[in-house]
């Protein structure tokens, strides 16, 4: 398999374009756990102040952010690491650094 140079650029459109204007769209994770959020915060706002019940139903909604957040890291990390597998140099502007950061740690 050889190896090429890459130009991408990031941005609100498609997470990355590169040189071949190949596009890879932004993951819609939030969007699609969006009402099971929502759920969960008006469950929320259903219990006491104080409640532990209240504390429970928060501790849910933190776990179902804390799923979306992983998510969006995972796959940042594996594009990343595809990107720097199948290509020889990288180049890229300064925008989007936890992504940079993650192609960094792969290139080295």
């Amino acid at each position: 398999m050889s190896k090429t140079f890459n130009q991408k650029q990031v941005g609100i459109e498609s997470f990355y374009t590169d040189s071949n204007e190949h596009h890879k769209s932004n993951s819609q994770f939030l969007r699609k756990a969006e009402s099971k959020i929502k759920h969960s915060q008006r469950r929320i706002y259903k219990r006491a102040k104080g409640s532990s019940g209240r504390k429970r139903v928060r501790k849910l909604y933190a776990k179902k952010h804390l799923k979306v957040n992983r998510r969006r890291d995972e796959n940042a990390k594996t594009m990343a690491h595809n990107l720097v597998k199948f290509n020889d140099l990288v180049a890229y502007k300064a925008s989007w650094q936890y992504f940079y950061s993650i192609i960094s740690y792969f290139h080295h």
